[in-house]
């Protein structure tokens, strides 16, 4: 492991704190742009964690929120987004508001906004301290030259692995040091 690598897994995250679980729906992000991001990310030895994908919700998993992700009345109101045709754009950073680059979202993102809403709506505040930007994450803490890998990588996707449609949103719980797949919510209402 780098010395990076090694210091960014001792940094808390701004949004997971210690003793609480979570509930997170993510849109993974399929092949061939799945791969590419993980294969990129083992090179630059930067953890994997979750597959690749996007974040939509994260916040803190109660009995209630539990009960409300698993409605039939949940499902419809995500169902009526029907499926998001995603873009990715260019990498990207939030520093310095905190140290993660990512790739962006181009198109689609006004749909994740939307699906962002409906879930704090239905199970209510979101975990993290920071607004919501729909993207993709490489990683945090990253040092001048994998950033400038990244931009060679993939600001030169070509354009059939920068889209990708999404049906359905993954739940996943975390309880401080694993996230446990609960299931899934479709998106495209039949």
């Amino acid at each position: 492991m780098t010395a990076e690598y090694t210091a960014s897994l001792r940094r808390p995250s701004p949004t997971l704190k210690e003793g609480q679980r979570y509930l997170s729906l993510i849109a993974h992000v399929p092949d061939p742009l799945a791969s590419r991001l993980l294969g990129w990310k083992r090179e630059q030895d930067i953890a994997v964690g979750l597959s690749a994908h996007v974040t939509v919700y994260v916040g803190q998993l109660s009995e209630k929120v539990e009960a409300a992700w698993r409605s039939v009345k949940f499902a419809q109101a995500l169902g009526d987004t029907g499926t998001v045709r995603l873009q990715v754009g260019g990498v990207s950073t939030f520093r310095p508001v905190t140290e993660v680059d990512y790739l962006s979202i181009d198109c689609g993102a006004d749909a994740l906004h939307q699906l962002h809403q409906v879930c704090v709506r239905e199970l209510g505040e979101c975990a993290t301290p920071f607004p919501y930007v729909p993207h993709i994450t490489l990683g945090q803490n990253l040092c001048p030259g994998q950033v400038a890998e990244a931009k060679t990588v993939f600001d030169a996707l070509p354009a059939a692995e920068r889209s990708f449609a999404v049906d359905a949103l993954h739940a996943y719980t975390y309880d401080g040091a694993e996230w446990e797949l609960l299931g899934s919510i479709g998106l495209a209402i039949e």
